[in-house]
């Protein structure tokens, strides 16, 4: 009996609470004759907690088409093409995901440096192709691959040490990757 009165008596606590406290969008009013307490939230911080709702809803819906299009048949020039529209739809909605990521995570740009510096790695099999054939065309290539590969070991290094801002460390990946022949350093 005691046991039930005090199951009743915290319902009751918990639903006159949640009735006492008044909500809207942008502020928060406890019901309180003498001193009404505002809590307020910036628009800033409500943008960037829609976002992180829109970023879970558009991850589950991107996983729920993108099965759709690995479990659809391809046999009929008919079913080709639907798959074909399926595919566009889960790359309309991955797009979407990733701008979206880029706002809501915020150990995206750690992520964005160390896979750029892990695919720059393994991104020189075609140039060893070239090398291979000792043409002398390819001199100029090879010095600023081997530039390039001492500069990455370098952004590495200093990511690893913390040395640098990731920001920082971005740009000068970018920059680096954009070069096309090394620089005169004296």
């Amino acid at each position: 009996m005691i046991i039930k009165r005090i199951k009743v008596l915290t319902l009751f606590l918990s639903l006159s609470a949640v009735l006492a406290t008044g909500c809207s969008p942008n502020t928060t009013e406890l019901a309180s004759n003498s001193n009404p307490a505002l809590i307020t939230t910036s628009s800033e911080e409500q943008q960037i907690a829609s976002k992180k709702v829109r970023y879970a809803q558009l991850k589950s819906d991107f996983e729920i088409e993108k099965k759709k299009l690995e479990s659809m048949p391809s046999s009929t020039p008919e079913e080709i093409e639907i798959n074909v529209e399926q595919g566009r739809k889960v790359k309309e909605i991955g797009w979407e995901l990733g701008l979206l990521e880029k706002e809501v995570d915020p150990d995206y740009p750690r992520r964005e440096l160390e896979g750029k510096i892990s695919s720059l790695k393994q991104g020189n099999e075609l140039l060893l192709h070239y090398k291979r054939t000792n043409d002398p065309r390819y001199e100029a290539l090879f010095k600023l691959d081997n530039y390039k590969k001492e500069q990455i070991t370098q952004i590495e290094k200093e990511y690893q040490e913390k040395t640098k801002s990731i920001a920082q460390l971005l740009q000068e990946y970018d920059e680096l990757i954009n070069m096309t022949e090394v620089p005169n350093i004296k």
